[in-house]
């Protein structure tokens, strides 16, 4: 019998058109990012799919509790920032680079705002 968290990981993905399996290390991140409501760090290689970690969390979290969810990701690669936003649009996910000259401000990132994945 399936948890609560392995069924919100399952509709999760769906929800995000991914159609292959996370590995292991990527299901407990998520795992502890929902249930333990702390930090984590998660140094992994290139190529790992923290990518699909960023872009999972906020849509995973709002299922399981209900509320809406963001996740505020700082990089310092302008050419990975669209990369990622045109990325989580693609999955169905609202999703904002923020630029320099950006408009938006904490207001909106810790508000009701419509972006549940935004890059700074």
């Amino acid at each position: 019998m399936a948890s609560v968290f392995e069924e919100a990981l399952c509709q999760t993905l769906k929800k995000c058109h991914i159609n292959y399996s996370l590995k292991t290390t990527q299901v407990d991140i998520l795992q502890h990012l929902t249930q333990q409501s702390t930090d984590v760090i998660a140094l992994l290689p290139t190529g790992y799919g923290k990518s699909d970690l960023f872009m999972l969390y906020p849509v995973l979290k709002e299922l399981l509790s209900g509320k809406p969810s963001k996740v505020l990701i700082i990089c310092p690669l302008k050419s990975l920032i669209c990369d990622q936003v045109q990325r989580a649009r693609v999955r169905g996910i609202a999703a904002y680079g923020l630029r320099p000259q950006s408009e938006m401000t904490m207001d909106d990132i810790t508000g009701d705002y419509i972006y549940k994945f935004i890059l700074h």
